[in-house]
Order: structure tokens, then sequence, then C-alpha cells
């Protein structure tokens, strides 16, 4: 008697241990990729041959990003500094989103990168249609 006791006791303790030792804790889900890129930025800096100037005050720029799925968002560009010949204005719909690293996207087009965003920051690449030298326009939320 004291045999079968001593061994459903034994039991029992030893199915509780396995019981709260095989419970895991569920990691959480990664943050959808345009929750990292949402947002409304301001025109901080423009980089061109490796050289950050900040903008004047002259130069005003807004930089949208908006959510259409998970993975892809829509870019709105507007730029100006005074000089309409030299304003930049373009929206880019179904830009795709992939990882980057360091809570950072790449924003795709047509399969190629043409800007980086998370940290409540935007840079996107311009490649003047005149020839002229390509630049950066860098943005913060």
């Amino acid at each position: 008697m004291k045999t079968t006791r001593y061994f459903l006791i034994s039991s029992i303790a030893i199915l509780l241990l396995v019981s709260f030792s095989a419970c895991k804790k569920e990691a959480e889900p990664a943050a959808e990729l345009s929750s990292r890129v949402v947002g409304n930025y301001t025109l901080t800096g423009i980089r061109q041959n490796g050289t950050l100037y900040t903008v004047n005050s002259k130069t005003v720029g807004k930089m949208n990003v908006v959510r259409e799925s998970a993975t892809s968002v829509q870019l709105s560009v507007d730029v100006s500094n005074g000089n309409a010949a030299e304003n930049i204005q373009f929206t880019a719909n179904n830009v795709t989103l992939q990882e980057a690293g360091n809570n950072e996207v790449n924003l795709l087009k047509d399969n190629a990168s043409f800007a980086k965003g998370g940290n409540n920051s935007l840079s996107i690449k311009v490649a003047p249609t005149d020839g002229s030298t390509p630049f950066e326009l860098i943005g913060s939320k």
C-alpha cells in the first residue's frame, strides 16, 4: 500500500514538473514592415557626393508615407526652394518594403531600392533626369 501511494505521488509530481517545464512563452510577432516607416517626415538635409547639407529657410520639404499593406506603402514627396523649375514633386504607389536590419526597411520600386526608412528617419535617392549629380533627400519625423 505504501509503495503504491509513493508511486502515485511520484508520478503526479513528475507529470506536474513536465507540464510546467513544457510551457514556453511565445515570442511577440514582429511589427509589420509598413509600421516602421508610415508617417509624415520633414526635410532636414540633402546629401550629395558624400556631403550632408542642412536645408536653409528657403527650402521646405515634406515626405509622406501611407500604408497600403503590411509590406507596401505609398510615398509622396514635395520639396520646394522657391524656384519652380527646381521643385521636386512625385508620388509612388505600390512601393514594396524589405527588411534592412536595425529596425529599418528598404523601399523598392520595380525591385530596385531607392529609399531607406525606420527609426524616425527617411532617406530617398534622387537621380535627376537632366543628368546632373544624384542626391539624397533626408527627412525626420
